[in-house]
C-alpha cells in the first residue's frame, strides 16, 4: 500500500512540476504570438488544429488504455500494437495531404490547405514514440516522462516564438509543433527502445480481445472531442479566421486551467487504478479522494481566473 502511494505522489509531484513549467511557457508563448501574429493566424491554425484533433482520436485508436490497464500483454500483442499505430499515424498523415483541398474548401480557408499536410507529419512523427510513452505511464516512470514533456514544450516553444519574430507567420506555429513532436519522439525512442524493442510482426490474431476495448475507448474520446470543439468548427465555417481567431485565443486562456490542473492527478490515476483493478473497494477509495482533490483545486482557481480576466485579455 505504502509503495503503490509513494509511486503515486512522485508521480503527481512531477507532474506538477511539469505542468507548471509547461504552463509557464504556455503563457510566454501566448503572450509573444499574439503580439506578433494577427488574429486570422490564430483563426488558421486553430482550425487547423481542430480538424487535426479529431483525427488525433483515432490514432491513439483506445490503445494508451490497453496497454497502461492489461496486466497480461505479451510481446507479440504489444509488437502488432506497435505497428498497428504506426500504420494508423501514416494512414492520417497522408489523409490530411490528400484532403487539404477538400478540407479547405468546406470551410472557404484555402490557406490552411498547405498547413494540414505540415501537421500531418506529426502524426507519423509521434506514433513511433507513443507505445513507448503507455509503457513508461504503465511503469509509473512520471519523472522521466515529466522531463521529456518539458523539454520537448520548451523546444516548441522557442521556435514558434523566433521564428514569429522573424515573420513566418502560421507557419511559426506549426514549426513550433513539429519540432516539439520530433524532440518527444527521439527522447522517447532513445529512453524506451533499449528496454523494449518491437518484433517485426503483425497478427490480427494478436489483437484478438483488444481492439474492441480499444474501440470503445476511442468512441469516446471522439464524442468528448467533438462536442468540445464543435464551437469552433461551426465559428471556423460561417464566421471565418479574423473571428475564430479571437475566439480561440480566449478559448486558451479560459481552458488553461482545466487543462493544466486536472492531468496531473488524472495522469496519475489511470495507472495507478490498473494497478489495483482487483480490489475493488481500495480502487473506489482512491477514485473519490481523487476526484475531491481535483473539485478543491478547480473551482478557487477558475473564480480567480474570473477575477482576473480583464488583465488576461490585454493583448
Amino acid at each position: 500500500m505504502s509503495s503503490l502511494r509513494d509511486a503515486a505522489l512522485n508521480g503527481v509531484r512531477w507532474n506538477a512540476l511539469a505542468t507548471a513549467a509547461t504552463t509557464l511557457l504556455g503563457i510566454l508563448s501566448m503572450y509573444v504570438l499574439g503580439k506578433a501574429l494577427p488574429p486570422s493566424d490564430f483563426g488558421l491554425v486553430g482550425l487547423a488544429m481542430v480538424v487535426a484533433g479529431f483525427l488525433q482520436v483515432f490514432q491513439d485508436m483506445g490503445f494508451s488504455a490497453v496497454v497502461i490497464q492489461r496486466k497480461d500483454l505479451t510481446h507479440r500483442q504489444l509488437s502488432s500494437l506497435y505497428w498497428l499505430n504506426l500504420g494508423c499515424g501514416m494512414a492520417i498523415g497522408l489523409f490530411l495531404w490528400l484532403a487539404g483541398g477538400i478540407i479547405a474548401s468546406f470551410f472557404h480557408m484555402p490557406q490552411i490547405r498547405h498547413l494540414l499536410p505540415a501537421i500531418g507529419i506529426n502524426f507519423f512523427v509521434l506514433s513511433l514514440g507513443l507505445q513507448y510513452y503507455w509503457l513508461a505511464e504503465k511503469e509509473l516512470r512520471f519523472h522521466t516522462l515529466s522531463k521529456i514533456d518539458t523539454l520537448s514544450v520548451l523546444m516548441g516553444t522557442l521556435t514558434s516564438i523566433v521564428t514569429a519574430l522573424h515573420g513566418y507567420g502560421t507557419w511559426s506555429i506549426i514549426l513550433g509543433t513539429n519540432v516539439q513532436a520530433l524532440f518527444r519522439t527521439a527522447s522517447l525512442v532513445m529512453i524506451g527502445f533499449p528496454k523494449w524493442k518491437p518484433a517485426w510482426r503483425f497478427s490480427l490474431q494478436d489483437l484478438k480481445g483488444l481492439l474492441s476495448f480499444g474501440m470503445f475507448q476511442m468512441s469516446e474520446r471522439f464524442l468528448n472531442y467533438f462536442n468540445s470543439r464543435v464551437d469552433q468548427i461551426l465559428l471556423g465555417k460561417f464566421l471565418g479566421a479574423g473571428d475564430l481567431g479571437f475566439y480561440n485565443f480566449s478559448f486558451n486562456i479560459a481552458s488553461q486551467i482545466s487543462n493544466r490542473l486536472n492531468p496531473v492527478l488524472v495522469r496519475v490515476a489511470f495507472p495507478v487504478l490498473s494497478t489495483i483493478q482487483d480490489d475493488k473497494n481500495r480502487q473506489r477509495s482512491v477514485y473519490m479522494r481523487m476526484v475531491h482533490a481535483v473539485s478543491l483545486f478547480n473551482a478557487p482557481l477558475h473564480l480567480g481566473a474570473m477575477a482576473l480576466y480583464p488583465m488576461l485579455m490585454q493583448r
